[in-house]
């Protein structure tokens, strides 16, 4: 029987996200870290990969939430999904308000920063590979 894994919470860094994993550890309730690894090794990937989300098993989410709740230091925010960004009105400029991004257009442009990113870092192993062959062939 598969568990259905529930995103309790979302931190925007590892250690922030690591004390709650700790605190649900302490109180025996399953819990995984997704993207903790990606985010570790390279914090500006940290938007492209959504944060740090924290999972429970489904069963376990308000017992989770209650913990995770009670012991929020002060002066830490969490990341809520409803309070994502906001983007000024493409209907009027001349008007102050804003609309909120939805998640899927902060996910793609994520994915097109990651995949510059990416291309960058293939780039400059051509480059790398090429300088080697220049200087092992005399090219």
């Amino acid at each position: 029987m598969s568990q259905t894994w529930i995103t309790l919470r979302t931190y925007e860094s590892v250690p922030l996200a690591e004390l709650a994993k700790l605190q649900l550890d302490d109180a025996e309730i399953p819990c995984r870290l997704l993207n903790a690894e990606v985010v570790s090794m390279n914090p500006l990937l940290t938007t492209a990969f959504g944060f740090v989300p924290i999972q429970v098993p489904e069963e376990y989410a308000v017992a989770a939430s209650e913990i995770l709740q009670s012991s929020v230091p002060d002066g830490v925010e969490e990341i809520q999904d409803d309070e994502l960004p906001s983007a000024e009105s493409e209907d009027s400029a001349d008007s102050k308000q804003s609309t909120p991004l939805a998640l899927s257009e902060m996910r793609g442009f994520s994915k097109q920063c990651l995949t510059l990113y990416l291309g960058m870092i293939l780039f400059s192993m051509f480059l790398t590979f090429l300088g080697t062959l220049s200087l092992v062939f005399g090219i």
